[in-house]
């Protein structure tokens, strides 16, 4: 048997690839495999032939050997020549090649943008010549355009290149900046030059098409610099890139930008961001867009600017400039932030240029800035190595300077470099060249400050940071002030309207935010919406649960859970939030207010007010403030409150939607497991369902359609098809993950929740997991109670706030609130602890198992330890 498997491996062989594979360097893959093939056609047939056309076993093996012989030092010469080829393009052999890579020029220039391409212009002009470095692949435009100021264009006119874009862009003479909070509007008038807006790409082919062609080496990345002593007290920049090259330099400057490597080598600190970001792009009319030759600012309360500035007569430069967004992303969706988030109150003449956006020129970027400081006491020079433009001095666009301030870096350096030259007789002596960087550099240094200085005030105050001058046009005086438009906030807004109060409810967000889709609402919930007036527009769109279950998805076991005769609605949280405003006076919500600050202020007899002052720059004084902010609520860490801490858990929440309907029972569905993990689904009518996931310390941060995937195919992939069918139907738009945070039940017990005229409601007060679905619920109860205190406390006084007599009102409700709301988030606590594994070796074990606790009522035995029919509250009906 082993000589028969000997003799027939005799007979075998291989060619091409499968005997020789080589790197393509050498272009000799496909012609070693032709090769191949004849030499080994021709010994096969020789043996035929010599056989009288028969395959003679030993002759064949031979002739397939002698095939072998003659190819196998070819192709071992073909594989080492390829791979080395490779090798040494890859930068293999650098080590070897050093010298014969090696460069020597009088100037080299780090950067092809305006900086770097300027001072090249302005040191041909006297007669140097200089190679710049560019790591692109060619000339790099981002930013779209940028306007250009008369100190600008003085130094295009000494570099002589100015009249190449004065004929192309009409000069702007005024302009108008528009309060789009007040409608006031004001003209602005430019110098009698006026000032250009041009392409930023035509700017820099204007400055290159005066440099020879072999004056800018592109894709060449700096890898490093150093500095060489050459004796005699001289020395030598020496720059390395990644491709191998050395290239040393009489002179060195960098402009290679914000983030220069050369500033960094002088020992330069990082620019800093500015806490500011920006959006830039172009906008094309190909039809003409027919409006004024003139600039139009627009600014807002919240710190943003946007503008528009015609090119000609059919292309705009826009930007928009806000608070320390991020806006990553494809252009579609950058531009699409701009229009429906961050400038959807601008008026339709700008969003109509931003939906004109050239796409392939719109970015985003952080406004960074150098310290000032850093530019005054830091090292700007070394010897002959210096930097220029945005690696000396980068800074925020306020002042619109940053070309222009580079456009003068470039002009004051070759004319310093120029006048060493040439009062050496055309040489680089390297004392006086070194003399001629520190003259430049002390020329430059302070006018970079002052620049820097200047633009970053200039943001500051435009984008709202000297609101503390502002503070006594922009104060308004209100009742009863509400922290924040969800389901407390607005709630209590409109009990208090049922007893005659109004109340001013700041939201930060640009409207409803409705962030988890659903929620369940059990008995309790709806005798407090029966009491707002409000439960009628919900009951005829839900219909009650009366039962429901819970499958252990490891034994099979199925547990049927009966709800309290009224049953139970699951609603969109949209709905109920949208039937809760409906209530209100159109003015009665401020949206996009962001909480900056809050104070007490005395008055005197020791009453006192509250006074918000929010980051747009209002301070509102208030006789009452509520804090319905939320889990990490603003006003409950005022009042003192511990920060909310994470259960341990975390839940995924979404709709789904089944267009043509879905058939499934009215019924709740509920599914465990032995990993701790719980899942659900609820109908809320024919078409659509709430499903949600809770595990343990799982973190699934991403797109939706990622954190749809990961429930599928990690998290819930062992869980009934159902319940993936339904996650796969989901609206991907509702989706989201959060972690289950609450508030230590002795801290509601303990804690302030109150102070003066000032307290807390809903999850400001009472953060609790989901699983007694009492969230929503008791901050309906909240309103109710919190409206009946205030109501008693106006009525007994003549419908005047008492400062004393509303500080006792808003402390009866606390104590009223406070056991209740420690009960609840103790039970949601200790239901999901058991649901979830907590008490596995506990006594509780068989409990958690008996179904007993698996659906957010968790069965007869919590509802009445929590007492949930509400006693006091049932008789708020008649009060309001």
């Amino acid at each position: 048997m082993a000589d028969h498997i000997w003799k027939s491996y005799k007979e075998y062989t291989v060619a091409g690839d499968a005997m020789h594979p080589m790197t393509p360097e050498l272009g000799q893959g496909g012609g070693s495999s032709l090769e191949d093939a004849v030499v080994l056609g021709r010994h096969i047939g020789n043996s035929i032939i010599k056989n009288g056309g028969q395959f003679v076993e030993g002759d064949m093996a031979k002739a397939i050997d002698d095939y072998v012989k003659e190819r196998r030092s070819r192709a071992a010469l073909l594989v080492t020549g390829s791979y080395l080829s490779g090798w040494i393009q890859h930068g293999g052999a650098k080590w070897w090649m050093k010298r014969e890579m090696e460069m020597m020029e009088d100037v080299v220039i780090v950067g092809a943008g305006i900086a770097g391409l300027a001072t090249a212009v302005a040191l041909k002009r006297v007669g140097v010549r200089a190679l710049v470095l560019e790591r692109s692949q060619g000339i790099r435009a981002t930013g779209a355009a940028l306007t250009l100021f008369p100190n600008a264009w003085l130094a295009l006119d000494a570099l002589g290149v100015s009249h190449k874009l004065t004929r192309s862009y009409d000069p702007l003479f005024n302009g108008s900046v528009t309060n789009i909070n007040t409608g006031d509007v004001q003209q602005v008038l430019f110098s009698e030059q006026g000032i250009r807006t041009v392409h930023r790409k035509t700017l820099l082919e204007a400055l290159a098409e005066e440099l020879p062609t072999d004056s800018i080496r592109f894709s060449s990345k700096l890898a490093a610099i150093e500095s060489q002593e050459q004796g005699g007290g001289a020395s030598i920049a020496v720059v390395h890139l990644e491709d191998g090259t050395a290239i040393k330099s009489t002179v060195l400057i960098g402009c290679d930008g914000v983030h220069s490597v050369v500033a960094r080598w002088l020992g330069l600190a990082e620019p800093v961001h500015s806490g500011r970001s920006a959006v830039r792009s172009l906008a094309a009319f190909p039809q003409g867009h027919r409006l004024k030759h003139e600039v139009q600012l627009f600014v807002d309360q919240q710190g943003k600017r946007a503008a528009f500035i015609p090119l000609n007569d059919r292309e705009f430069y826009w930007f928009l400039t806000c608070k320390g967004e991020n806006m990553t992303g494809e252009p579609e969706q950058i531009q699409r932030e701009v229009l429906e988030n961050y400038a959807d109150n601008f008026p339709s003449i700008y969003l109509d240029v931003v939906r004109h956006a050239d796409l392939s020129t719109i970015s985003w970027a952080p406004l960074m800035y150098r310290h000032p400081w850093r530019i005054i006491f830091g090292n700007l020079n070394k010897g002959n190595i210096t930097v220029a433009g945005d690696a000396m001095h980068p800074m925020t666009p306020e002042l619109g300077q940053g070309g222009g301030s580079s456009l003068e870096d470039a002009v004051v350096l070759g004319r310093h470099i120029g006048n060493s030259i040439i009062k050496n007789g055309g040489q680089f002596v390297e004392g006086d060249m070194a003399k001629a960087i520190d003259d430049y550099v002390k020329e430059r240094r302070w006018r970079a400050a002052l620049l820097v200085t200047g633009s970053y005030l200039s943001g500051w105050i435009q984008h709202g940071g000297a609101k503390w001058w502002m503070k006594g046009e922009m104060e308004m005086m209100e009742d009863v002030v509400i922290v924040g438009a969800g389901i407390a906030g607005l709630a209590t807004a409109v009990a208090l309207k049922r007893v005659g109060v109004r109340a001013l409810v700041l939201e930060r967000s640009q409207g409803i935010r409705a962030t988890g889709a659903a929620l369940s609402l059990f008995p309790n919930a709806w005798l407090a919406l029966d009491a707002l007036g409000v439960s009628h527009k919900l009951t005829r769109s839900y219909d009650p649960f009366l039962k429901g279950s819970v499958t252990n998805i490891n034994t099979g076991d199925v547990q049927q859970v009966l709800f309290p005769d009224q049953g139970i609605r699951t609603v969109h949280r949209k709905a109920l939030l949208e039937a809760l405003a409906e209530e209100l006076p159109t003015d009665s919500i401020r949206f996009s207010s962001k909480l900056a600050a809050i104070e007490s202020q005395e008055q005197g007899g020791g009453a006192s007010i509250a006074v918000v002052h929010l980051e747009d720059g209002t301070a509102i004084k208030s006789k009452v403030l509520i804090g319905c902010d939320g889990v990490h609520s603003v006003v409950a860490r005022w009042l003192g409150l511990a920060e909310p801490v994470h259960s341990g858990r975390s839940a995924v929440r979404s709709l789904a939607v089944f267009p043509q309907g879905h058939r499934f029972k009215h019924e709740v569905q509920q599914f465990v497991d032995h990993q701790d993990k719980r899942a659900g689904f609820v109908p809320l009518n024919d078409r659509e369902f709430y499903w949600f996931l809770t595990c343990k310390e799982e973190n699934m941060t991403g797109e939706p359609e990622q954190i749809q995937r990961e429930v599928l195919e990690k998290y819930a992939e062992n869980f009934p098809s159902i319940y993936l069918d339904v996650v796969r139907h989901a609206d991907l738009s509702t989706i989201t993950w959060a972690p289950l945070m609450y508030r230590h039940p002795w801290r509601i017990i303990f804690g302030n929740l109150n102070k003066g005229n000032i307290t807390v409601a809903g999850d400001a007060m009472h953060p609790m997991t989901p699983d007694l679905g009492q969230g929503g619920g008791s901050s309906l109860e909240d309103a109710v109670v919190l409206g009946r205190h205030i109501g008693n406390s106006i009525i007994k006084n003549g419908g005047l706030f008492v400062e004393g007599d509303m500080a006792k009102a808003i402390d009866d409700y606390v104590k009223e609130r406070r056991w209740r709301g420690a009960l609840l988030v103790t039970g949601s606590y200790f239901s999901g602890w058991i649901q979830q594994g907590g008490a596995k070796r506990s006594p509780l074990h068989t409990f958690s198992h008996s179904g007993m606790t698996q659906h957010p009522c968790n069965g007869r035995i919590f509802l009445q330890i929590l007492k949930l029919e509400l006693p006091k509250e049932t008789n708020v009906i008649a009060q309001l």
